[in-house]
C-alpha cells in the first residue's frame, strides 16, 4: 500500500478536483491523507466530508505552520511502504499510481518513481521528461545524484515522487518547519539517500500555475530574496554524504546562490554583500577544489552584512 500525502490551505476552489483524481486513480491499494493547514475558507470541511465517505481517508487539522508542517504530519501518521506527495490545488492522471507501481514491479530495488509534471497556465522546463534523454532505471549514484540537484534534469519539489518510507525512515528524512521554498532541501536531503531511481516520461501530475497578485512586485521581490537566503542557510546545515555528494551539493548551492542573488541585486547592493557574491560567482565558474568554493559559500551566507541584513528582515539564522 501506498501514503499519498496532500498538504491543504485554502484551496476550496480546486480542492474536489484534487481529492477526486486520487479516488478515480486505477490502482485502489492507497491511503489519503489530506492535512488542513489552518485553512480559512471552507477547505477543512471539504476535507472532513470526504473523509466521511471513504474509509481510505483520513482528515487532521492543524494550526497554520506551512506546507513543511504539514507534510511532516502526513509523514508521520502514514502507514503505506510508500510515500506520495500532492498539492491541494493539483490533480493527477487516473493511472498515475498504477504505472508507478509497475516501475517498483519491474524494479523491485528501486528506491524511488519521479514522473513528468505538466503545468497548467504556465511552462517550466524541468517538468515534463517526454523529450528528456533520461534512464527508464538506474543505480548510477553519481548520475542520481547529480541530475536531482540539477534544477533543469529532474525538477525540484516533493510532488510527483512515488519515495520508498523505509529510505526515508532510515534518514530521519522531515521538511524543515517554518522554512519556504523547503522543496529545495529536501530535494538536497533526497539527493543523498536515493541509490536507484525509476523515471516515468509521461506527465501524470498537473499542476496549477497561479498568478499572484496580491502584493506590488517590488515588495513581492524584496520578500523572496530574504525568504531565499533563509533557504540558502537552511542547505548549508543539511550538507553531508561522501566527498562527491558534498561537492555536487555545494556546486549546486554556489551556482543558485550566485544566480539569484543577481536577480535581487537591488536589495543587496547597499551591502557588503555584492563583493562576496562576485568572489563566489568566480570560484563556482572556476575549477578549483570544492573546499575553497565551500569556504567561499560560507563566507557569503555567515558575513556580518548577512546577519545583520537577516536581523533586520527577521530571517533567522
Amino acid at each position: 500500500m501506498l501514503s499519498i500525502i496532500v498538504p491543504i490551505y485554502n484551496v476550496e476552489k480546486y480542492l474536489c478536483k484534487c481529492i477526486d483524481s486520487v479516488i478515480a486513480q486505477t490502482y485502489q491499494e492507497w491511503e489519503l491523507l489530506l492535512i488542513d493547514d489552518g485553512s480559512t475558507d471552507n477547505s477543512g470541511n471539504i476535507c472532513d466530508e470526504y473523509a466521511k465517505k471513504d474509509s481510505r481517508i483520513r482528515a487532521f487539522h492543524n494550526k497554520n505552520r506551512g506546507a513543511s508542517a504539514a507534510r511532516n504530519t502526513g509523514l508521520d501518521a502514514s502507514i503505506g511502504e510508500w510515500i506520495y506527495f500532492l498539492d491541494g490545488d493539483d490533480y493527477i492522471s487516473d493511472d498515475c499510481i498504477e504505472l508507478m507501481m509497475q516501475c517498483v514491479k519491474k524494479h523491485p530495488k528501486t528506491d524511488a518513481v519521479y514522473a513528468g509534471t505538466e503545468v497548467i497556465n504556465g511552462f517550466h522546463a524541468w517538468a515534463s521528461y517526454k523529450d528528456k534523454n533520461l534512464p527508464e532505471y538506474t543505480e548510477d549514484a553519481w548520475w542520481i545524484n547529480t541530475s536531482i540537484l540539477k534544477r533543469d534534469v529532474l525538477g525540484m519539489g516533493p510532488c510527483n515522487k512515488l519515495l520508498r518510507k523505509k529510505m526515508l525512515t532510515d534518514a530521519h528524512m522531515h521538511f524543515v518547519d517554518g522554512l519556504r521554498y523547503e522543496d529545495e532541501v529536501w530535494n538536497m536531503q533526497l539527493a543523498q539517500v536515493i541509490h536507484s531511481l525509476c523515471i516515468l516520461k509521461k506527465d501524470t501530475y498537473f499542476y496549477i500555475k497561479h498568478c499572484d497578485s496580491s502584493m506590488g512586485q517590488n515588495n513581492k521581490n524584496q520578500q523572496k530574496f530574504y525568504l531565499k537566503l533563509k533557504m540558502w542557510n537552511s542547505m548549508i546545515d543539511h550538507i553531508q554524504g561522501e566527498r562527491w555528494q558534498i561537492q555536487n551539493q555545494v556546486k549546486q548551492i554556489a551556482s543558485w546562490s550566485v544566480g539569484e542573488s543577481w536577480a535581487y541585486y537591488p536589495y543587496i547592493k547597499r551591502l557588503s554583500m555584492p563583493k562576496l557574491l562576485l568572489r563566489l560567482a568566480l570560484i563556482a565558474r572556476s575549477k578549483l577544489s570544492f573546499p575553497l568554493l565551500y569556504l567561499s559559500l560560507l563566507a557569503l551566507i555567515k558575513s556580518p552584512a548577512y546577519k545583520e541584513f537577516s536581523k533586520h528582515h527577521y530571517i533567522g539564522l
